[in-house]
């Protein structure tokens, strides 16, 4: 999906795109898992907008990739449970995105 914000130091997702992308991942019975986005600076944690937005997102995996260019990419996943963003490591995001 586009990424809807003006400020280079956000994201925002399109409402309607998201509900059509939502309508077109259950007639092909498969789900959203959540945001993947990356923090141009660095570090791969979630910032405060990433928290806020967290709450409107519960019970979904976060990516957070680094966006600076390195030899090596690194990222980070995030559960959004009832609003917090609790780190998991790369087996847990895996286990996370299998529940329904």
């Amino acid at each position: 999906m586009h990424n809807t914000a003006t400020e280079r130091s956000s994201f925002a997702i399109d409402g309607l795109a998201l509900l059509e992308m939502a309508d077109l991942a259950a007639e092909r019975q498969l789900s959203l898992l959540g945001p993947y986005h990356s923090h141009p600076l660095g570090p791969t944690r979630p910032s405060k907008r990433d928290q806020q937005s967290a709450e409107r997102w519960p019970e979904t995996l976060w990516l957070i990739l680094d966006g600076r260019v390195t030899a090596r990419t690194s990222w980070s996943a995030w559960w959004s449970q009832s609003g917090v963003l609790a780190p998991l490591n790369a087996e847990e995001a895996v286990l996370s995105s299998a529940v329904p």
